[in-house]
């Protein structure tokens, strides 16, 4: 009897192992998928001015910081990467201001004749169907 029930311990050990190496594969690729990739900002048109380049987190709100709140010439999400532009309001709204992908705009204050150049925030996400 004792060696069924090392068997029995033994069976479940494993069962429950094997159970548990799809999880956190599960695990690593959904993190994976929380970056929704890079995105260029610059106080200045043309990439000039104050700049920076970062991997933003797919769907969640980035509100910008000094000096780049209300102050985007610039604003260049990479490859694949759809972004919500909020100038409206202080931080992101759920319809935001501006869809914009790949390339981007060099000229925030003329975007097809709009000045979205005092953006507050942005979301951006994952979008394969982008340029």
């Amino acid at each position: 009897m004792h060696a069924f029930t090392t068997i029995a311990t033994a069976l479940v050990s494993l069962v429950s192992l094997s159970a548990a190496a799809p999880a956190s594969e599960q695990i690593f690729e959904k993190r994976q998928d929380t970056i929704a990739g890079s995105v260029t900002i610059c106080t200045g048109a043309n990439y000039s001015g104050d700049c920076y380049t970062q991997n933003y987190t797919s769907n969640a709100c980035n509100v910008l910081p000094a000096p780049y709140f209300e102050n985007v010439l610039t604003f260049a999400p990479g490859h694949e990467i759809l972004c919500r532009i909020t100038n409206t309001q202080d931080t992101c709204t759920t319809h935001g201001d501006l869809f914009i992908e790949y390339p981007g705009s060099t000229q925030l204050d003329n975007y097809n004749g709009i000045n979205y150049s005092n953006m507050t925030s942005f979301l951006c996400q994952k979008c394969t169907n982008c340029a």
